[in-house]
């Protein structure tokens, strides 16, 4: 939350009723606190025990799973994958 770009976002979002899902590489501790600033949900990349230099080769690959499974949450993006 510390002056990060995706908070100016959520932000600004919440202003005009607008959702906000956020992607990270982990969930630190108190990022629940985020919802209150207008995220709708937050994700991480990493679904299992991981070291850093993984994450970091395979990052391209991780955002875009992760992107995939949130849009088959919307009924009228799943229709299109």
């Amino acid at each position: 939350m510390n002056g990060k770009t995706p908070l100016g976002v959520a932000l600004i979002a919440r202003k005009y009723n607008i959702p906000v899902i956020g992607i990270a590489g982990t969930l630190g501790e108190g990022y629940r606190e985020l919802y209150n600033e207008g995220f709708q949900s937050i994700f991480s990349i990493v679904q299992g025990p991981s070291d850093l230099q993984f994450c970091l080769d395979n990052a391209s690959r991780l955002i875009k799973e992760t992107t995939e499974q949130i849009f088959r949450l919307m009924p009228c993006a799943a229709n299109h994958l």
